[in-house]
């Protein structure tokens, strides 16, 4: 069995240019491979900043399948805590990252309805509707070269916010060749008010490690 190996530190040197594929960056905004996993940091918080509870969360890809001539790799979560990317398959397609959400039981693409999820390449201004069950508003890409901190090295990635363009309810940074890096964005129901009415709360979550097995 090949052996894992972390690769945040080394392609951190790659991401020149993230929002281009000429050969002056990564290929892929998501590098995908059967055993790859990205290990995340969830903080959430209150209406007050008071941090309320920090836990883990774990997407790996388990296996792959071909559909239509386009490869699409299985993922899950451990557990599934957050949006966009849960249970289902996620693909790299030439216009970016495609995921379909399946049943907790289902391992079928069959009759299955694929979304756009991260546009890449991509250009200060795209907008675009991804998986409408998942996001409420349109994605807008607001910089495709923003700093973003990961565990000793420093990202260049791409912001990908949900919102009207006026204002926005969750941000996304996403590190071509590396995957996503960060994210924010409320939840409803954890935390409750004085009265024990459920209210929103704000989640972030931050990339701890990513491992993939060598080609």
């Amino acid at each position: 069995m090949a052996s894992r190996r972390s690769a945040v530190l080394g392609l951190g040197i790659l991401l020149v240019a993230p929002g281009c594929r000429d050969g002056t960056g990564p290929e892929h905004v998501v590098p995908l491979a059967v055993g790859a996993a990205w290990v995340y940091r969830v903080t959430e918080t209150d209406s007050t900043g008071q941090v309320l509870r920090v836990t883990g969360d774990t997407l790996t890809l388990l296996a792959d399948t071909v559909m239509d001539g386009t490869v699409w790799y299985r993922a899950t979560r451990t557990p599934t805590l957050w949006a966009p990317i849960g249970r289902g398959f996620i693909a790299n397609r030439a216009d970016g990252l495609w995921f379909v959400e399946l049943d907790s039981d289902s391992v079928s693409l069959f009759g299955a309805a694929p979304h756009l999820y991260f546009r890449y390449p991509a250009t200060v201004g795209d907008v675009y509707m991804p998986d409408p069950t998942v996001f409420r508003l349109p994605l807008r890409v607001m910089s495709v070269d923003e700093a973003c901190e990961a565990p000793t090295v420093t990202l260049r990635c791409i912001r990908y916010d949900s919102g009207s363009g006026v204002s926005h309810d969750a941000s996304y940074w996403v590190a071509p060749g590396v995957g996503l890096v960060a994210a924010e964005y409320p939840v409803f129901g954890f935390d409750v008010d004085s009265l024990g009415a459920p209210r929103w709360y704000s989640q972030r979550v931050d990339l701890v490690d990513f491992t993939q097995r060598p080609p």
